[in-house]
């Protein structure tokens, strides 16, 4: 290490000494920080390099930056100890040089204190640096304390710090189109470090609103026939009412819909930097990341209605079953309506939409006829032609508010407009992801599974006849939609799938992608979720698994896991297949690579394991799961709370509107609570990585004769 009394730090010996604790502690980077270090000690900057003078100012910055870029978390199984010792020599040979730290130096230290979870150091360098007189912070400064300072609950300086900010790059002498740029781009930084960091998107909004938009939002300049207002995109509640019923924005520019107002905290703003498409679409993700945040804490994801049943137990202290669906409601609306407004503004200045603006949009829709009217809304605002992301996302929106028809509709489109662009196996695979929910009646209201796919009167293609005037007849049908059109979702799945594997070439000039695992996956799992109701087809998701090794794609544990799950309540028929194929195949795959890095030990396997713990959920068979808690040991992979969230999640597919005692006795089943009370302790052991249990006691239990 480097000693206080200024001597060099002993690389070669830690290269070469593998034994040595340093050795087993200390990563490459920091290795090549310390011998970064040794370069500004002493003199030789000037007898090895022939430099003029000592190490300056911008010498240190670049290691302790660097250093900076190094820290890590303590909680990693070590403390961050190389990376501080390298800090502080640096530190200390500034202030035996008489080089005074400047606004860099401080925003290097304030990065590595709040990489090493520091937040009251880092608090305690910006503090430190605001009060020096002959120091001020720059657009990183400010990026940096964001977090930090909204995590104390110093949000009131923040406000006072980005006024600042703005009004002497954006308002003050020599104010032009470069300061505007610098400043639209630090503000983009602010906004997105708010949302991902913190969470707190309406706060980004409120601070986006205050510096950027203009007040009231200038008026339309188009025809009510060339524009349709976002209040189409509307919440239905179980009785069909419409929530959001917004009125269209008139010549004088009056709506109803209020964007939350400049903050009185900054004053009036002039001289607004125009806003760009990126500052809408960090607030677009992240009001949809709360939005689809609410749906999974409730259980359900775009469902117009929501079962109390449904709602999880530990909800109950918070809402009564009679405020359950309004609480949901009232949440996911709020929500809705902040995006449609923040929509009209986007719209109304002029701001271009591009491909991610849509995807984000795509998570709010909750009915086939939302999802098409947003569509109408901002395809003809579109700057540019949809990509291959944004058509994906208007696909996936389909597929989840039980409209495969329009899914269908839509990956014609996209086929037709991207050619290249779409002829990738995941383009595929996102027209299997919808038709399998489609499988899935559970999963979304508005789906029939053995419903027919109508694709020319699907809702995306009715739309897009009225806006190009084209008849029935007129509209276009390509080779791979004519193969599924009139199937089923999952007979839609089943041709789609030969599709690919006989490598058709298409006329639009592009061979169909062979499928991979996800494919295989997807299209399994149609096959199960028809499962959930009629009889399994085993047999079929056997040959599935089976064309699939032979073609030799990776038995990927989650495609196992659907395989399994097409057994329905056949334990004894699921237990065969695992010993005969499946097993086997789970374990040839562990440890391989995947996405340039390799999975961990037991990944591959407890996926596929989980597909046999659902197995005995739909049978109600907890001796048998918990047996097979006991052979995952075996394996050495250990049972979790997720293992035990498949059983439970299998018995209540099983358990869905009958009777406890019913089922139970015709199980012969008497012991079943005793069983799924042992397999509970067996999957929800003491982790120490899992910090809900940090703060639960540990007994130690001593022995004696």
């Amino acid at each position: 290490t480097i000693m206080d009394d200024g001597t060099d730090f002993n690389f070669t010996s830690l290269s070469t000494n593998s034994s040595s604790a340093a050795a087993t502690t200390t990563s490459s980077s920091e290795k090549y920080l310390y011998k970064a270090l040794n370069l500004l000690k002493g003199d030789v900057a000037r007898t090895r390099f022939a430099l003029a003078g000592d190490p300056d100012r911008y010498s240190y910055n670049s290691v302790l930056d660097a250093a900076a870029k190094c820290s890590k978390p303590s909680e990693e199984g070590r403390d961050d100890h190389n990376t501080a010792l390298i800090t502080k020599s640096c530190l200390r040979g500034m202030k035996e040089r008489g080089i005074q730290p400047d606004v860099l130096t401080y925003n290097a230290r304030i990065r590595g204190a709040l990489a090493s979870n520091g937040d009251e150091a880092a608090i305690r360098l910006i503090d430190e640096l605001i009060s020096d007189p002959n120091l001020e912070p720059d657009r990183y400064t400010l990026n940096f304390l964001l977090s930090p300072f909204m995590r104390a609950g110093r949000c009131e300086e923040v406000w006072s710090l980005l006024r600042e900010f703005y009004d002497k790059h954006s308002r003050g002498e020599g104010s032009n189109k470069i300061n505007h740029s610098m400043v639209s781009s630090a503000f983009e930084a602010f906004l997105n470090t708010i949302v991902q960091e913190t969470g707190e998107v309406d706060f980004a909004h409120e601070i986006f609103q205050s510096f950027f938009l203009p007040l009231p939002p200038k008026p339309a300049r188009r025809t009510n026939n060339q524009r349709m207002h976002v209040s189409k995109i509307v919440h239905v509640t179980s009785d069909d009412q419409p929530l959001l019923q917004q009125q269209s924005s008139g010549a004088d520019g009056d709506s109803k819909t209020n964007l939350p107002s400049a903050s009185s905290r900054v004053g009036p703003v002039r001289n607004r930097p125009i806003p760009s498409t990126r500052h809408f679409n960090i607030l677009f993700a992240g009001y949809s990341k709360a939005y689809l945040s609410a749906f999974s804490r409730l259980g359900k994801f775009h469902s117009s209605t929501v079962k109390t049943s449904d709602l999880p137990s530990d909800l109950n202290k918070y809402v009564t079953n009679n405020t359950r669906s309004d609480n949901m409601t009232h949440r996911t609306t709020t929500i809705i309506e902040k995006v449609c407004a923040l929509l009209d503004a986007m719209l109304d200045i002029g701001v271009p939409l591009d491909g991610f603006t849509v995807t984000s949009l795509m998570a709010l829709p909750s009915t086939p006829e939302n999802v098409t009217s947003l569509l109408e809304r901002i395809e003809p605002e579109m700057m540019v032609d949809l990509n291959a992301a944004a058509y994906r996302s208007i696909i996936t929106a389909y597929g989840k508010v039980g409209d495969p028809s329009s899914a269908c509709w839509m990956f014609k489109e996209m086929i037709q407009s991207r050619g290249n662009q779409a002829k990738n196996a995941e383009s595929w695979n996102v027209l299997f992801g919808a038709l399998s929910k489609g499988c899935v009646t559970g999963d979304n209201i508005n789906c029939d599974k053995d419903k027919a796919l109508d694709i020319l009167n699907s809702s995306a293609a009715r739309s897009q006849r009225n806006m190009l005037s084209l008849s029935n007849e007129e509209s276009i049908m390509n080779q791979v939609i004519s193969h599924v059109n009139g199937k089923n979702c999952l007979d839609a799945s089943m041709a789609l799938l030969d599709i690919m594997r006989n490598g058709t070439i298409l006329p639009e000039g592009f061979s169909i992608p062979k499928p991979n695992s996800q494919s295989y996956c997807l299209v399994a799992s149609a096959l199960s979720g028809y499962g959930t109701t009629f009889e399994p087809d085993s047999s079929r998701a056997l040959r599935l698994f089976r064309n699939a090794t032979a073609e030799g794609v990776a038995a990927d544990g989650r495609f196992l896991n659907a395989v399994l799950r097409c057994f329905g309540d056949d334990v004894e028929g699921a237990l065969a297949a695992w010993k005969s194929d499946i097993g086997p195949a789970a374990a040839a795959q562990e440890g391989r690579s995947r996405g340039g890095g390799k999975t961990r030990p037991g990944t591959n396997l407890m996926a596929a394991y989980n597909g046999l713990m659902h197995v005995c959920g739909r049978a109600i068979r907890p001796d048998a799961a918990t047996r097979i808690a006991y052979a995952m040991n075996k394996a050495n992979v250990e049972p979790t709370e997720v293992t035990l969230n498949s059983y439970f999640a299998g018995k209540r597919v099983t358990m869905d509107g009958k009777d406890d005692n019913v089922i139970a006795t015709k199980k012969n089943l008497r012991l079943e609570n005793q069983y799924e009370s042992l397999l509970s302790v067996e999957c929800m052991k003491y982790n120490t990585k899992d910090k809900r249990q940090s703060k639960d006691r540990k007994i130690r239990i001593i022995l004696s004769n």
